[in-house]
């Protein structure tokens, strides 16, 4: 059996390991290292497509970025915009609704979910959201000079 010869510095001892233990450490460590994720280089791009108008290439990019990483939020939430401008609502209330669920701002999402919910013809859908909304909101508190 193969060993590397390591010296331990603090007791200067000598330990022998066998070098498939070694590789194995060393594989399972590098597989635990966070990956670098190409998603947000499509976002950038989708960003400069949309500053040129080019919105077809836009939507590709911001796909792409989803394929990458399907649970980031602000492609999503981009898509949704680019979907609800072009008035494809359906569209837009799915990846608004997955902007939400992985973490976008509420505030901002749910007020165009609900525009989206309405161009759908979805009234109910929509005040059933709007009540969420209101439930999300912080308490008015009426101070003794408002009464």
């Amino acid at each position: 059996m193969n060993f590397l010869v390591m010296r331990n510095r603090m007791s200067k001892e000598i330990v022998k390991l066998p070098k498939g233990i070694v590789v194995a450490g060393f594989t399972i460590g590098l597989l635990l290292l966070p990956t670098y994720s190409q998603a947000k280089d499509y976002v950038k791009s989708a960003e400069e497509y949309l500053s040129e108008n080019d919105v077809s290439a836009a939507v590709i990019e911001l796909k792409n970025a989803i394929k990458e990483d399907p649970q980031q939020a602000l492609p999503r939430f981009m898509l949704g915009e680019i979907h609800l401008s072009e008035g494809r609502f359906a569209n837009a209330e799915k990846e608004f609704s997955r902007a939400l669920e992985y973490g976008y701002d509420p505030n901002v999402v749910l007020p165009l979910l609900a525009r989206s919910l309405l161009n759908e013809n979805q009234p109910q859908a929509c005040a059933n959201l709007l009540m969420t909304m209101a439930l999300h909101l912080p308490p008015m508190i009426s101070t003794p000079s408002q009464r």
